[in-house]
């Protein structure tokens, strides 16, 4: 894996994908924790206060595979890279609601739920979002026309100045008329990243479809938002101890 060629992908098209990041029995392991812990919630879309007792999926935050890139990312831009949050980890496939025709040639119109993640977020800081990247690590195969990942090449780029101290964002038209549209399909153990403001979504999923969350931003910038995941002293034991070097606030 050249983790420089990936991060730079990352900075210049806002997306990359890291193939084969956690293989067999640790992949193993993180599935068969989701069935487990799913099961016993009796729901399959977990938020991070129900997965932080789980240490096969604790185990991946900030997982050097993944982090050799995020690192290299963070290097450019002369910050480092801290654990921001992760929202969880979920399968939105639902096999009593199917979903209907879907042409994978037209990503443009088909029902891909184009979206920039930002929209969602209170009080957006500009200063920090430059450098902002989510991950998402599959624990499926995913492919063209069934549940991939799907991009809007260099519409990170659009976000155009600040107004009123928050960012002004790209419209619709311009992120997924004018950028191109790339499916992303991926084998189960591997990750793709993208930055803050890089409008994706996803084509609609015809079996499980699970996937773990983790987002990054700059140490140097991190108090300027809020929101962040709260890490226990508990679950910060459950993280690898080499790992803990990106976990820069627990709660108490």
């Amino acid at each position: 894996m050249d983790s420089a060629k990936l991060a730079t992908q990352l900075i210049v098209e806002g997306y990359t994908v890291i193939p084969d990041a956690v293989q067999g029995e640790e992949l193993e392991k993180m599935s068969d924790a989701f069935e487990r812990r799913a099961a016993e919630l009796k729901k399959r879309w977990m938020g991070w206060d129900e997965i932080a007792c789980v240490p096969e999926l604790m185990a991946y935050i900030g997982h050097p595979r993944v982090m050799a890139v995020i690192d290299a990312f963070y290097d450019h831009f002369g910050q480092t890279a801290a654990f921001a949050c992760c929202s969880g980890i979920r399968d939105v496939y639902d096999p009593e609601k199917p979903p209907g025709d879907f042409d994978p040639t037209d990503l443009e119109n088909g029902p891909i739920g184009w979206h920039d993640d930002v929209t969602g977020m209170k009080n957006p800081s500009p200063r920090f979002l430059q450098t902002t990247v989510t991950t998402l690590i599959y624990l499926d195969d995913t492919f063209v026309d069934n549940g991939a990942y799907c991009t809007s090449v260099g519409s990170h780029h659009l976000v155009c100045r600040e107004k009123d101290g928050g960012p002004v964002l790209a419209s619709r038209t311009k992120a997924i008329e004018h950028c191109e549209l790339r499916p992303l399909p991926v084998k189960a153990g591997s990750v793709i990243a993208h930055r803050a403001h890089s409008w994706h979504g996803v084509v609609p999923p015809r079996q499980r479809r699970r996937v773990m969350l983790q987002c990054f931003a700059g140490r140097e910038v991190y108090d300027i938002q809020n929101g962040h995941t709260q890490v226990s002293d508990e679950v910060v034991k459950l993280v690898p101890e080499p790992q803990r070097k990106y976990l820069c606030w627990y709660s108490k």
